[in-house]
C-alpha cells in the first residue's frame, strides 16, 4: 500500500524518483512521469501493477520503472514475479475488488485488509511457469513491449 510522503517533496524538474499519487497520470498500459519525490517513503519496482485503491478503485498501469507510490495507490506482484499474471489475476477480481470497497468519507476506497482478503487460487510452480510462458508471449503481441520485450 502506498504512503504520502510531504508535500514539500515533490517536485516537476525530475528531482529524486519518479511519483504517483493515484490514477491520474495513467495511461493506457504505462503511467506518465509528471511528478518526483525526493523523500519517498512507499516503492513500486518496475514491472509490478500500479493498483488504484481510491476514486476510482480498480484502474491499473504497470510500472515502467522503480516509483514511489501514494495512499492512493497499491503495487502487486505475483510471487512469480510475471507482471502479465498479475495484471491478468487483477483484471479478472477486479469487480470484486470494486464490490468489496468500502464507503469513505467522500469516495469508495480499499484497505489492506480487504486486499489481503481476496480469494488467490495456488496451482504447482511447474503449471505456473508453463502458463506464464504461454501468457507472457500473448502479452507481449498486445501491450508495448517495454515490460515484456
Amino acid at each position: 500500500m502506498g504512503q504520502s510522503p510531504p508535500g514539500s517533496s515533490y517536485n516537476e524538474y525530475f528531482n529524486g524518483v519518479p511519483f504517483y499519487q493515484g490514477s491520474a497520470d495513467f495511461g493506457q498500459w504505462y503511467p506518465t512521469e509528471r511528478i518526483y519525490c525526493t523523500a519517498p517513503t512507499r516503492f513500486a519496482n518496475k514491472g509490478d501493477v500500479l493498483f488504484s485503491v481510491r476514486a476510482p478503485v480498480g484502474d491499473m498501469n504497470i510500472a515502467l520503472s522503480d516509483c514511489a507510490i501514494g495512499r492512493g495507490l497499491c503495487c502487486i506482484r505475483h510471487k512469480s514475479g510475471s507482471t502479465a499474471l498479475t495484471y491478468l489475476y487483477l483484471t479478472n477480481t477486479k469487480s470484486v475488488m470494486e464490490h468489496n470497497a468500502g464507503e469513505g468519507a467522500v469516495f469508495k476506497s480499499l484497505s489492506k485488509k480487504q486486499l489481503t482478503m481476496l480469494p488467490v487460487v495456488s496451482i504447482p510452480d511447474v503449471i505456473a511457469k508453463s502458463f506464464i510462458k504461454i501468457l507472457e508471449f500473448r502479452v507481449s503481441n498486445i501491450v508495448p513491449p517495454y515490460i515484456f520485450g
